[in-house]
């Protein structure tokens, strides 16, 4: 169970603060008890109520700095991996950005950023739905990065950079 006030990553909306826990009638009439979330860096983005006993979206309480600094550091060890076949390696994709786990994040982050590389070299362009996949990872990964170690998400990729080189 999570308390008002604390920030949380929920699926890809990325960092969430909880502002409200309460009891709301959406469905049927039927009160449930919801965690009422604001986005953290996008302060315009629409009010989340999550329903406090659903287990269908991943929701966790954001790293610390140490975990951060942790999973920054085996970023050079992580495992890349590019599935070939466009229609699995959407499903992949779309699996692990579900999950959330940042470590996960980090090593697909990793994985596209290679390919991306490789396919510019080529004198071609990441397919779109990798290009998407990327962008909604970074959100994810890069939003609670930044509100651990007290930056702002677009300084994250530079520090991350400067610290695994």
């Amino acid at each position: 169970m999570f308390s008002i006030g604390d920030y949380i990553v929920y699926g890809s909306s990325g960092v969430c603060r909880i502002t409200q826990i309460s009891e709301f009638s959406f469905i049927d009439n039927q009160k449930s008890t919801y965690y009422v979330l604001s986005n953290v860096f996008s302060p315009n983005a629409s009010t989340i109520y999550a329903p406090v006993n659903d287990g269908k979206i991943k929701m966790r309480k954001i790293l610390s700095k140490n975990e951060v600094i942790d999973i920054i550091k085996s970023i050079p060890e992580m495992k890349e991996h590019y599935i070939d076949d466009d229609k699995l390696r959407k499903e992949d994709h779309r699996s692990i950005i579900r999950d959330g786990r940042p470590e996960l994040l980090a090593a697909l982050l990793k994985s596209l950023h290679h390919k991306k590389d490789e396919r510019i070299k080529e004198g071609k362009k990441l397919p779109m739905s990798d290009e998407a996949d990327m962008m909604t990872a970074q959100k994810v990964l890069y939003e609670e990065f930044a509100l651990a170690l007290e930056m702002r998400p677009e300084e994250v990729e530079g520090f991350i950079v400067a610290n695994i080189n």
